[in-house]
């Protein structure tokens, strides 16, 4: 293998995460009907069916390098972040196949069988009611929040990186998402919040047009001109019928509404926001033992998923919203918003007793290899609380999508 030192150590932050099982390892010969779907600047996606399971995407980055590299850990730390969010493409896992002489990694993810959202709009348009609008334009700014309630800005929202599966929007794309205090400055103007929010503007406009985006021309692409006119206040008309305030383009970004806003005037105005989910066949389970007998060696291996960033942290003060929804032998359960999000969560307490602490970390890697799965309750990441008492314990939470 002939990496730098660069290189390496982002592969050494891979290869630890799946030897200690923070992250689901998906071995490459067990994908079949491999099948290329689309490309990027820096990835390609693949379509494929995994053992006996219909069917997974898989994107692998062109060449692994220290850039390369790199963006796969950062796409994987921005997906731990955001994984909450039914209305973000979900990664699953990590595999790696030969490259060369060498090998590459690629993420396995969530197949998106309604493709992206522009051409199931070309598809589907004429049958969609203004509810149906609705609901996608309110799944749409719920990814979008999602990713700003982490501080992350996405960048690069079109219909061609909104994916739609089972009538559900996922946000993709994040590859080219950046923390809001890394945001670039380079070419002279500052991508923020409220670009984003342009963006969802132009969207919420293309869902109400006839499924086409602004200015669209067939056979026409846009051209500098255009650009320049748009910079300097021109706007598509509003369609005959559109309701009041559905726009939020302003050129003034000062003056659009933040995406919280744009989340509470749509959720005004749907009138059904079912979930819809496919039923995969033939799931394969498997049953993982933990061999850890130290209750310090349970915590230690929590402990080092949250330093390093293997597994999602937060603090149990960004909980919100915090009512009792269960008790089992295990601890409590209670439904949960977190920070400005209106996707509810479960958070499932564990004392810090031995055996407790050895079923986190078993429950978990058990959720870590059934992820894929629509059917089975997510896990998204965890926090933990100090309780005051005579003996002094902490206790551990994960927290699910409810």
């Amino acid at each position: 293998m002939s990496y730098n030192n660069n290189t390496i150590g982002w592969v050494e932050w891979i290869e630890e995460a799946i030897e200690k099982e923070y992250l689901r390892y998906y071995e490459f010969n067990q994908f079949s009907s491999i099948q290329h779907i689309g490309s990027g600047d820096f990835a390609k996606v693949y379509r494929a069916n995994w053992k006996n399971f219909e069917h997974l995407a898989i994107k692998s980055f062109i060449g692994l390098n220290g850039i390369t590299a790199k963006e796969i850990v950062h796409e994987i730390k921005i997906q731990q972040k955001v994984g909450y969010s039914n209305n973000v493409i979900r990664f699953l896992g990590i595999t790696k196949f030969e490259y060369g002489n060498n090998f590459n990694y690629a993420l396995v993810m969530v197949y998106a069988c309604g493709g992206d959202l522009r051409n199931y709009l070309k598809k589907n348009f004429n049958k969609l009611t203004w509810d149906n609008k609705y609901n996608l334009a309110y799944q749409l700014a719920l990814g979008v929040s999602c990713l700003h309630n982490e501080g992350i800005i996405h960048r690069d929202l079109n219909s061609g990186s909104i994916l739609v599966q089972q009538g559900t929007i996922k946000l993709a794309g994040i590859e080219l998402s950046k923390r809001i205090d890394e945001r670039n400055n380079n070419q002279g103007f500052s991508l923020n919040e409220k670009s984003d929010v342009y963006s969802v503007g132009v969207l919420l406009w293309e869902l109400s047009s006839s499924g086409q985006p602004p200015f669209y021309l067939e056979g026409e692409e846009y051209g500098l001109v255009l650009a320049l006119e748009i910079s300097q206040g021109l706007r598509e008309v509003p369609i005959p019928g559109t309701p009041e305030n559905y726009n939020v383009w302003d050129d003034e970004p000062d003056n659009r509404p933040t995406i919280y806003q744009v989340v509470s005037l749509l959720k005004e105005r749907i009138t059904d926001n079912v979930d819809k989910v496919s039923i995969p066949d033939n799931v394969e389970r498997k049953n993982i033992e933990n061999t850890n007998e130290n209750t310090n060696e349970h915590i230690d291996w929590i402990e080092e998923a949250i330093e390093k960033e293997y597994l999602q942290y937060h603090d149990y003060k960004q909980f919100r919203n915090i009512e009792q929804i269960g008790t089992g032998g295990f601890g409590k359960v209670y439904r949960v918003n977190l920070k400005n999000s209106e996707q509810p969560l479960a958070l499932k307490s564990f004392k810090s007793d031995k055996a407790s602490v050895k079923k986190i970390v078993n429950e978990l890697k058990i959720l870590r290899e059934v992820n894929f799965h629509n059917n089975i309750i997510r896990f998204h990441g965890i926090t933990k609380f100090e309780l005051v008492q005579l003996v002094t314990n902490p206790l551990f939470y994960y927290y699910v999508k409810l």
